[in-house]
This record gives structure tokens, sequence and C-alpha cells, in this order.
């Protein structure tokens, strides 16, 4: 009996290691296609190679438990890879950066690490029909650990004051996104699990890349009272700590708010989207009254003669997209649009029109002329225009928008105006996950620019503002001061 037990689990050890072995080869070997073919791929191969992938690291990450560093690997390696391939053959200033963190492993991780700080991978992945998730730690010593997570089901059936927690995910809706920060304790167990809270107590630091609702929602503000201490840092993938340390410069900028959208405007690049101007038709949208004085006061606060100001008529969509590009620093206050087909839930980025269903509404964009043609409208800034641009120059992109962080949620991240500005080569992205209170939003984002000036990181600079926000009590509350996500934003 002893014999065949011993036999069995032989067995069983050498089964584990083959898989092991075979599965690390092959990631290697991808990596190495990657490499040297990277720039080269089409449209089709890119889209290929990153879905034979995600079936490789669904595999890894069902055997996450038993190897974590391979999952680590195969996390780094698929997290924003579309992305990632697709910036990488157009060529983008950082091209040459972002192939080579496509070659990294959780060593090269764990060593760009700063001390008392820790790397968190984020996955999900289906086994046997049912949708899980996982959480691989990496600290500054030691190999990966697994740590598995309720199901993403368990937080969208949460109740939360009477209804699915999913319909407060989801929403756009500042309440429902307000009731959901505010019983923040209903769920944050379930967000942040015992074992995954006590490896993190300790750290100073951590570096997490988020996956499933992670996306919809600033986990990283909704945290056990153990973890209040610890700085979290939203990353699209913890691989991003290899490229360029750079710090965000913010020497220059370019603001843009108060725009005119009902008035006619000189078309300067009569190519829009047809796709979104048809999905969106005429926007019905009112003058944002506290735009245009948002951005004059952080003009005022910034004090900088290289700073450029574009509002009114000027704001139109290929103007500003043009000046964009000269500026390593852009601030945007207008409306954000998102509307969804359908369930926002998607698995792959193979729909081209994904991206024309988030809008920036820019001048003239609630203008109506009866004699023009729907597709040749001008006012709407698509993320898939956003996409088509090089941005590569810009190291920060503030979206004071309504509702700039949602999209389709997709393996590759979420694709909204967020994607668009990712795909066009942005480095750091500030976000919105609801809608903005638009006389409140002047005085946080002044004084984030404040925190900007003063040198913080984009990250330090949100830390700064929401914690004096907590402290004024008209302002008490996570509507006003949870709304916006820093994404890459720790340089």
């Amino acid at each position: 009996m002893k014999k065949g037990i011993v036999f069995t689990i032989i067995i069983l050890v050498f089964h584990s290691w083959s898989w092991a072995q075979d599965n690390e080869s092959l990631i290697e070997r991808l990596r190495r296609q990657i490499n040297n073919r990277a720039s080269a791929f089409s449209e089709e191969e890119r889209l290929n190679i990153f879905e034979g992938i995600l079936k490789l690291t669904n595999t890894c990450f069902i055997q996450g438990k038993e190897n974590p560093s391979i999952a680590f690997n195969a996390a780094i390696l698929s997290k924003e890879l579309f992305t990632a391939l697709e910036r990488i053959g157009r060529g983008q200033r950082d091209a040459l950066q972002i192939s080579y963190s496509l070659q990294a492993t959780w060593q090269d991780i764990q060593a760009a690490l700063p001390d008392q700080a820790c790397a968190l991978e984020f996955v999900d992945y289906v086994d046997d029909g049912q949708t899980k998730m996982g959480a691989i730690v990496l600290s500054k010593q030691g190999s990966p650990l697994w740590l598995d997570l309720p199901s993403p089901d368990k937080i969208y059936e949460c109740p939360v004051k009477g209804e699915k927690a999913s319909r407060r995910i989801f929403s756009k809706v500042q309440d429902k996104k307000n009731e959901l920060y505010n019983s923040s304790n209903m769920i944050c167990c379930l967000l942040w699990s015992e074992p995954l809270v006590d490896l993190l107590k300790d750290k100073r630091e951590v570096f997490f890349s988020p996956a499933n609702y992670q996306h919809f929602i600033a986990i990283e503000y909704v945290v056990p009272t153990t973890l209040e201490n610890v700085r979290f840092h939203r990353l699209s993938s913890t691989r991003r700590l290899l490229e360029d340390k750079r710090s965000t410069n913010t020497s220059k900028a370019l603001l843009c708010g108060g725009v005119e959208y009902n008035k006619q405007v000189l078309k300067i690049n009569p190519n829009n989207d047809s796709i979104a101007n048809y999905y969106f038709g005429t926007p019905r949208s009112k003058y944002l009254s506290g735009s245009y004085y948002m951005v004059n006061n952080i003009c005022t606060v910034r004090n900088n003669e290289h700073d450029s100001l574009i509002s009114g008529i000027d704001a139109e969509e290929s103007f500003f997209l043009q000046q964009c590009t000269r500026y390593p620093y852009v601030f945007l206050s207008t409306h954000g649009l998102f509307k969804p087909s359908s369930n926002v839930m998607i698995t792959s980025p193979r729909s081209n029109n994904m991206l024309s269903h988030s809008a920036l509404l820019m001048a003239g964009g609630t203008y109506q002329d009866d004699e023009e043609l729907q597709s040749l409208r001008t006012g709407l800034l698509s993320a898939k225009e956003i996409s088509e641009a090089d941005l590569s120059n810009v190291d920060l992109f503030v979206l004071s928008t309504c509702d700039s962080g949602l999209g389709y949620l997709t393996n590759d991240g979420v694709y909204g105006l967020r994607k668009g500005l990712q795909l066009a080569g942005v480095r750091c992205i500030v976000s919105t996950l609801w809608e903005l209170d638009d006389n409140v939003n002047v005085d946080f984002m002044s004084l984030f620019n404040i925190f900007l000036s003063q040198g913080h990181t984009p990250d330090d600079a949100m830390y700064l503002t929401r914690k004096e926000f907590m402290t004024r009590k008209e302002y008490a509350e996570p509507r006003y001061y949870d709304v916006f996500i820093v994404t890459d934003g720790w340089r």
C-alpha cells in the first residue's frame, strides 16, 4: 500500500514538473517571438498571438497555486499585451522600452521594486466554466505567492443598499457609486481577503495591476484599516516598473476647458469617426460653467509662460488633438461620453467599433445643421480617433470629464477613452469612474495641480489632494474625492 502511494506521488510530482517546464518554455518561446518580430506583426498576427497567449495564461492561472512563479510570468506577459504590440508596431517613441519590458520575468520585476514594496498582479481566469480570480504577490525577497480570491460573481452579487453591487460597480451615477464606497465595509472583506491583507500590511508601497471588476472600482481607496498607511500605485501592468523611470514632465501644459458646444466652428479636419457620429447623434449637453474657471485658475496656479489655454470655439477636436503633440502635460475639462451597445463585459478587443463608443465633447458638438451629413459632423473626439494619434510625447493626460475611466471590459484592459490614450502612447492617465460635480471639481483639480507644481508625482499629488479633501466637512464624501484614479503615475 505504502509503495503504491509513493509511486502515485512521484507520478503527480513528475507530471507537475513536466507541465511547469513545458509552459515556462512556451512562455519563453513567445517572448523571443515578440522580441524578434513585434514591429513587423500585421494586425491579424497581433490579435492571434494575443489570443494565443491568453489561452496559455488561463492554463497557467488555473495552476497558479502550484506554480505561482509561472503564473506571475504569464500575467506580466499578457496584461495589456495587445496595446503594447500595437504601440511597438507604430514605432512610438518608447517602443524599444515596451519591447524590453515584454521580455520581463518575475526576477526582473523583483529587482526593480523599491525596498519595503511589493508587486501585486490580480488575474481572472476561467476554470470549469466559472470565472475565478487570484492575486500573485511578489515581495523584494523570495518567490511569488499565489492567493485565491472570491469569484467576481461574489462581488457582483454582494448586496449594497438593497441592490446587487454590480448595479453600482458599472453605474455612471454619482449617488450609486457613493453608496458603494460608503458601504465599503460590506464588500471590503471580499475585495481584500484576510490572507492578502496579512501579506501587504507591513509593506510601504504596493504596485498593483487590476483585473475584472477592479477596473471599475478604485480598490486602492476601499481598503481595511490595517492597510490605510500603505501607498497603492495602480499600474496597467507591473512590468511598467521596468520602463523609463524618468519623472513625469509637467513643465509645459496644454489646458482646455470652457468649451463652446452649441456654436458652428471651422472644420479643420472633416475625417471624423463616422461610427461615433452616427452612434451618439447630437448629444444634449450643457455648457460647463465651472470648466473655464477651473482651467483659468490652474493657469494662475501654475504661473507658467510656456502653458497654453484653449477654450470656446477654439477647442475644435482636430486642433486640440494636434496641439496635444506639443505638450508633455495635457489637462482637459469637458463632457465625457460612454454609451455601451450592450453589456460592458467583453473578452476580446477584436471589435474595432468599441473605441467609437467613447468620446469627448468638443467645440460644436451640440450644434445642429440640418443640411450636414451626420458622418461629417465635428465636435465628437472619439477614443478611436485619439488612438490613431501619436501622443507618445505626453507624460500626463488628465481627463477631468465624467465617466472617462469607463468602457468595455476586455482581456486587454478597459476599451474606452483611457485605452485610446494608452494606444496613442500617453504614459500616465488620470480618469474618472462616475459623474463629476462641476463646482467641487474646480477646487479639487486646482489643489491637485498645486501639488503637481511642487514636484510631486501624479500618484502623490492625488494622494495629498484626497487627504486634504477628507478634512473638509463639506466635501467629506467619497462622491467628491474618490472619483479620480491615476494609472501609471508613480514616477
